[in-house]
């Protein structure tokens, strides 16, 4: 997958697969408001388990997180 990306919107909950991941996987995703109320989260699970997140609740905030599966 060396370069997919994959333009999302829309607020809530959502998860996305990536099936048979190797090398860096990274994700980035940015809050289109200006509110300071909620979170945006990226997390990243391999076989049930964190690798890694990150977080932002500034207005248009990033949270974008790089791994090396």
């Amino acid at each position: 997958m060396n370069n997919v990306t994959e333009k999302v919107r829309n607020s809530g909950e959502k998860l996305y697969e990536i099936t048979n991941a190797t090398g860096n996987v990274s994700a980035t995703f940015k809050k289109e408001d200006g509110s300071t109320k909620h979170d945006i989260t990226v997390e990243l699970f391999k076989n049930g388990k964190s690798l890694a997140s990150a977080k932002n609740s500034t207005p248009f905030g990033i949270a974008s997180i790089n791994y090396k599966i």
